[in-house]
Parts: structure tokens; sequence; C-alpha cells
């Protein structure tokens, strides 16, 4: 028998709640998610996101697109694509590509309400009983300027307070509130993101507008333009310190006529040693295995590059001997690349070999 004084179920409540506010954001917000990303960083989340749906291997996380012809090994998690992936792909399932990857970018940060409520009404029941909870849903679904910061169109950090930059009325600023989370305990998205990443403001590029030098388009769905500028540290005019490698066993181990196979299998981490098995395969004409060897030389360097500090750009001297490796491997690479009609690959090889330094693609003869 039904009871007047029998109370609804609080998931109800809270259900209730979550879709009020959802419905308040994507009434006010959803007409600009089909113009425009708010900033680089969510531009840059669409980018993996796609690349990881396309095939990428989850942990395959190179951008070539940011600092070319170097590229980028981000650091971000996979586990964030693999969130939007599955919202793009359950939308896909009714509706278009282009529907879907903008439903998805209006849901995703929608969806962070959920543990936000959650966490803001247990800490109220907590402290002060049910009434209390339900005050603070109350709160929540009717405090509309508090989700301005819940923007939709964030891909990456889930939240966006649009900020004036100036007196440009179009600008986006991405200065204010960049962390995974919602609105009431913000720290629940440095919970989940673990730091704030930066970036420059994104401007809608009309279509048929060129890019300008060192600038990144991103195409939108639907045919818009996403610009994403200042993303490359060349521009710093001090420049970093130059990178140099600790001794490589392997080199006294080959110019003690140690056969290269037996040194590579010895020393698998030496760039050297995979360099100069790449430079007899391509003498020999086996290119396809010098490629192999090449690639395999090349990012143990980068691997030991990293080690040492280098930032993904900057000097690597030849005339550093333990450098050498690496920069042999990389000219190789670039050369048994432009045999196989790879061009792309060889011309990425032949810029970072000159912009490593000058002297290495003069002595490999990689220019």
């Amino acid at each position: 028998m039904f009871s007047p004084t029998r109370q609804p179920p609080f998931a109800l409540l809270l259900a209730l709640a979550w879709a009020v506010i959802a419905a308040q954001l994507l009434f006010q917000h959803w007409g600009h998610t089909a113009q425009t990303l708010n900033d680089t960083d969510d531009a840059m989340r669409l980018v993996e996101m796609r690349d990881f749906l396309a095939g990428q291997s989850w942990f395959d996380m190179h951008q070539g697109r940011v600092q070319p012809p170097i590229g980028l090994d981000s650091h971000w998690s996979r586990l964030i694509d693999a969130g939007l992936a599955g919202l793009f792909v359950l939308f896909h399932t009714v509706v278009d590509a282009t529907l879907a990857e903008r439903l998805m970018r209006a849901f995703w940060p929608i969806l962070w309400l959920v543990p936000a409520l959650i966490g803001t009404a247990a800490i109220a029941w907590r402290v002060a009983g049910r009434e209390a909870a339900l005050v603070t849903l109350l709160l929540a679904a009717l405090d509309l300027p508090i989700h301005g910061v819940l923007e939709q169109d964030r891909a990456e950090h889930a939240l966006a307070g649009e900020r004036r930059i100036g007196d440009d009325p179009g600008a986006h600023g991405v200065h204010g509130v960049e962390h995974l989370g919602v609105a009431g305990p913000r720290v629940l998205g440095h919970a989940v993101l673990g730091e704030r990443l930066r970036g420059a403001a994104a401007a809608l590029v009309e279509r048929g507008e060129e890019p300008t030098a060192g600038a990144d388009l991103l195409e939108l769905r639907g045919g818009h333009r996403c610009r994403m500028g200042g993303m490359t540290p060349h521009g710093n005019l001090l420049g970093p310190e130059p990178t140099l490698l600790p001794e490589d066993p392997a080199g006294a181990l080959l110019d003690g006529g140690v056969e290269p196979a037996e040194v590579a299998a010895t020393h698998p981490t030496s760039s050297l040693a995979w360099a100069v098995l790449a430079e007899s395969a391509l003498q020999d004409g086996v290119v396809i295995t010098g490629y192999a060897y090449a690639r395999t030389g090349y990012h143990r360097g980068l691997d030991q590059l990293r080690r040492n500090g280098w930032k993904g750009f900057g000097p690597v001297p030849w005339a550093h001997r333990p450098n050498q490796g690496f920069l042999r491997a990389l000219a190789v690479l670039g050369k048994a690349a432009g045999k196989i009609g790879e061009t792309e690959e060889h011309e990425r090889c032949r810029k970072f070999l000159a912009d490593s330094d000058p002297a290495a693609a003069e002595a490999t003869g990689l220019k």
C-alpha cells in the first residue's frame, strides 16, 4: 500500500538533477559545438581519439603534426581517448559521423557531472543528513551560472570557462578552468587528470583560408577547420643546450672488429650497432632489412636522448662521438625510406638530421 510519507529514491532525484543541468547546458551551448574547439588541448585530444579509432595502437602516442618534423610522443592517457571513442561509437550507431562527433563533444563534459553530484551530495549527507543532500541537488540544478565552467565542446579538459580576451567577442579563453572535473568540487578534476595543461587559444578558420607558417589545422567534421598554433618551441631564441649522450660500449667492440650482429645481440640498446647493421644491409642491396635495422636504431637512440634530457628538439652534435650512433641510424633510415618510395619519411629524417646538426647531414650524405 502506498505511503504518503515514503520518500522517492535518492538515486532518482540525483538523476533528475543531472538531467535538468544537462538540458540547461545543451540548450545554452549546443549551437557553438558545430563551429569551434575552445583550445589546442581539446583539438589535440580530438586528433588522438581519431587516430585511435583509425587503428593507432593503445601505446603509440606519437603525434607527427606537433613540433614537426620530429613529432611529439604525447604523455596523455589513452583512458580518456577510450572514453571519447566509446561515446562516439555509441552515437555513431544511430547517427552519421558528423553528428556523432558533435554529440560526443557535447555530452562528454556533462557526464563528469555525475561523480561530482554524487560526491557533493555525499558530503552534504554526511555532514547534515538527507535533507542537506537534497538541498545540494536543488542548488546544483538551479544555479546555472556555476555551470558556465561546463560548456560543451571540451574534448580534453571536460571544462571550459568561456572568457573574453581583450575586446574580441569571438575569442575563447583557455587559461581559466583547465581541469578534468566539474563545477563545485573542482579538486575532483585534479584527482582524475593529475596536472594542468596550457595551450594557446584556438581560432576558427573559415573555409578556404590557408594556415600561417608553423600553424597546424584540425578538420572538424562538417567542414570547419580549427587552427592550432604556437605549439612548436623553435621560437625560443635562447635555444636548448646540446644533448650529449654517454659513451656507447658498442663502439669499442665494433672498433675491435666484433661482428655488428654480435654487438647488437650483446648491446641491443646501442643505436650504433643497429646503424652499422643498417648501413651494411643497404650496401648489400637488402633495403627492407636495412630499413628495419635503421628503425630499431633510431628508436633506441630516441630513448637514450630522452633519458639524457632531450625535450624533442635541439642540437645533437655530430662531433660528440656517442651521438653518432643515433645520427647514423637516422640518416640510414632516411636513405632506406627514400629507396622504398616513402617520400614523407625520407624528408622528415632529412630535416631532423639537419636540425640536429648540419655536420651530421654532411658526414652521412643525407642532405
